[in-house]
């Protein structure tokens, strides 16, 4: 009898303290850090890789109507340090010392992100969509046609020409090594191709795709999120996400969170688990994502502007998420 009182008094207190730990873990974000404005409508926001800079692409007002505008903030002081009219962004390189935007004359100037400078002029004809490749040289310019440019940035010259076995319609990218490419066709969803021989590698049905930094692990977003293989691209695990429009995903800088934006919600998982550790209720919708390398700072496009939220380290997301699993909520 007197062990039996022991043990529950035991787990009373156990109980307790738990309750306490419990209410003294960081809440989750209720409210942005900050809200960043465009006048009109923004459709993307990217961190450099330093996580000093946020890139915010958009639409914005001026004295002869709309206009194409690429907005640059300090993440320390939330300033606005830069503005650059009729420039769509295109990449930052992997120090964060430089930039590449392609203006309204299909020419992609690569700028010093510290004075803004342009730095080197490209001038691909004909003009396409483009990715600024992890080496921070190599630039590829992609046309509707399937014809793949690869310029040097040092070298200002054409290096390699492909034909793409499948025609890019929307958002070249690279992965982490520079070996793959990765593009948007609308029957297929994301389309693979070898980055120095053009080969169709496979097609993935999925609306968008994003890349672990050490380039092992992708993931893709259609009915569930799914982490690929990237070496085999076998699928390794399916998170199951509500069944609405998903346009980004972004991971961390250690690849162990991975962030996704759909309608109105921002989402975050935790990579080894599956698990749901966080979503975020977004006025305006259409929401696109990305994550600071430290995975502390979230950044959601919406239409209604773009907001900056303060995460929780990841041991608290997982410590809440289990909590709040076991409890039922």
């Amino acid at each position: 009898m007197r062990l039996r009182r022991v043990v529950v008094l035991s787990l009373a207190l156990a109980a307790i303290l738990g309750a306490i730990w419990w209410l003294s873990l960081p809440d989750a974000p209720q409210k942005p850090l900050v809200t960043l404005q465009h006048a009109l409508w923004n459709w993307r926001a990217v961190f450099s890789p330093d996580g000093r800079l946020l890139a915010v692409q958009g639409i914005e007002a001026t004295g002869r109507g709309p206009a194409l505008s690429l907005r640059i903030w300090d993440t320390r002081t939330w300033q606005l340090i830069h503005t650059l009219r009729g420039t769509t962004f295109s990449g930052f390189t992997a120090d964060g010392r430089q930039m590449a935007g392609e203006g309204l004359d299909g020419a992609v100037r690569i700028r010093d992100t510290a004075t803004w400078r342009v730095t080197t002029t490209i001038r691909p004809r004909p003009a396409g969509i483009v990715a600024l490749a992890p080496d921070g040289d190599t630039l590829a310019v992609a046309t509707w046609e399937g014809a793949a440019q690869f310029w040097s940035i040092r070298r200002h010259a054409i290096v390699r020409r492909l034909k793409l076995a499948v025609h890019p319609q929307d958002s070249l990218g690279f992965s982490p090594d520079g070996k793959t490419l990765a593009y948007v066709i609308q029957d297929l969803g994301i389309v693979l191709a070898d980055a120095t021989t053009g080969r169709f590698l496979r097609d993935l049905s999925a609306g968008c795709i994003a890349f672990a930094p050490d380039g092992r692990i992708a993931a893709t977003v259609g009915r569930s999120v799914t982490l690929w293989d990237t070496g085999a691209w076998k699928p390794i695990k399916h998170i199951p996400v509500p069944g609405r429009p998903w346009y980004s995903l972004a991971f961390s800088g250690d690849g162990r969170v991975l962030a996704g934006g759909s309608d109105q919600t921002a989402r975050i998982w935790d990579v080894a688990t599956g698990r749901e550790l966080l979503a975020l209720h977004i006025d305006g919708g259409y929401c696109k994502v990305d994550l600071t390398p430290d995975g502390r700072l979230l950044a959601v496009k919406a239409m209604k502007g773009v907001t900056v939220w303060r995460l929780p380290p990841r041991g608290v997301m997982l410590v809440r998420a289990w909590f709040q699993s076991w409890l039922g909520r």
